[in-house]
């Protein structure tokens, strides 16, 4: 579930970057009931772009640190099972 959140924080990012004035044009009319009459300065933009690629990188980032995080306790738990299966075939050796 987490890992949908941040895939959505990073598409929602991209669009910021990629079309800062139909992203904030969609969100206004869907915020406010008179949101077509409204008119944003013009830093809103760029501040809408920077806020797009900050969210997008924290979101890449933490999507790559979630996968190396399953990938080292996917190796823990082979690990963990190769540990027991030699345990358990050097008891049944030593009782023989």
């Amino acid at each position: 579930m987490r890992n949908h959140l941040r895939l959505l924080a990073g598409a929602v990012g991209v669009l910021y970057v990629l079309a800062p004035r139909q992203t904030i044009a969609l969100l206004t009319r869907l915020a406010y009931r008179g949101g077509a009459d409204v008119e944003p300065r013009e830093w809103v933009y760029d501040a809408a772009r920077i806020e797009g690629a900050v969210l997008t990188v924290l979101a890449l980032r933490s999507l790559f640190r979630a996968a190396e995080a399953d990938g080292v306790a996917e190796a823990d738990d082979s690990e963990d099972a190769d540990v027991v299966a030699s345990r358990s075939g050097a008891s049944e050796s030593d009782e023989a």
